[in-house]
């Protein structure tokens, strides 16, 4: 009699400890299972963010253009994200890719390389090539996807995260600042050919020409929004083969996330040349 009260008595407390690890491996999983879908609700917040930062930039420059004195400029949008067509990226090896008729954006689905890659294609041949990094990028970071075909690099303990977007044109990387700790400076360094210069343009724009003039590639003139739809105030200075992100953020009236907007591109000029004017010198752009 006692062997069997034994022998039931072991099976019970084999079947009880098979129940609590069952039940605590249940909960881990349940635990892994709501991280990962925070992350992604998280990413899409920050990509929720972007949108509304790029509506508020519109209701901006149409505000400020329909007020202009200048009639060339009145209803026009510049910059507008509804000018261009998105283009998604997709994972290729251990890069994210994205490809137009006449545009390739490569960018490392981690931030260890941090830098984005622009290629121009002709007759299916790439003739030009444009390579910034990514700033204050955190090595460990790896980029994730939105809904939309973005690239946001998420940081948990730095108070920017840094978003990808690719467009059949152009690029541009966006810096969500997520509250008063985060920079002010943000550097974009840039792969420069011998004898290249980075030139700042008449609107604030940067511009990047080789040893004989001819246009390589640039940036638009930047522009910083903050959650209330509140322009915050932001330029680019050169610093040798860096084009720094200024943004004046710092202030008891900004409401944060504030979005910052470095656009890329290599196809949208085709020359620009320094002319005299007034005693000085201007940037002379030709538009493709």
């Amino acid at each position: 009699m006692y062997k069997i009260l034994k022998k039931s008595n072991n099976k019970v407390i084999i079947f009880t400890a098979f129940s609590v690890i069952v039940l605590a491996f249940s909960v881990f999983s349940w635990q892994v299972f709501s991280a990962a879908n925070a992350v992604d609700d998280n990413v899409e917040i920050i990509s929720q963010t972007i949108n509304k930062a790029d509506i508020n930039h519109d209701l901006q420059n149409i505000k400020e253009e329909k007020n202009s004195k200048d009639d060339s400029q009145k209803d026009k949008v510049r910059n507008s994200v509804s000018d261009h067509k998105r283009i998604t990226f997709k994972k290729s090896n251990k890069s994210l890719q994205s490809s137009s008729n006449t545009l390739n954006v490569q960018i490392s689905d981690n931030a260890k390389n941090k830098e984005i890659k622009l290629s121009r294609n002709n007759n299916q041949k790439v003739s030009k090539i444009f390579t910034v990094s990514l700033p204050n990028a955190n090595k460990s970071i790896t980029a994730r996807m939105t809904n939309d075909g973005s690239a946001v690099y998420r940081s948990n303990q730095q108070s920017t995260d840094i978003v990808v977007q690719s467009f059949d044109d152009s690029a541009r990387i966006l810096t969500v600042l997520k509250g008063i700790d985060s920079a002010t400076e943000y550097a974009y360094n840039i792969n420069l050919p011998i004898g290249s210069t980075i030139n700042k343009s008449d609107d604030g724009g940067i511009i990047v020409l080789d040893n004989q003039g001819a246009f390589i590639g640039g940036f638009a003139a930047p522009w910083a929004i903050d959650s209330q739809g509140n322009k915050i105030p932001t330029r680019y200075e050169i610093r040798g083969s860096s084009v720094v992100q200024i943004i004046d953020h710092i202030s008891s009236i900004t409401s944060y996330p504030v979005v910052a907007d470095p656009w890329m591109y290599i196809n949208l000029i085709s020359s620009a040349k320094w002319e005299p004017v007034n005693n000085s010198y201007s940037l002379r752009v030709t538009p493709t």
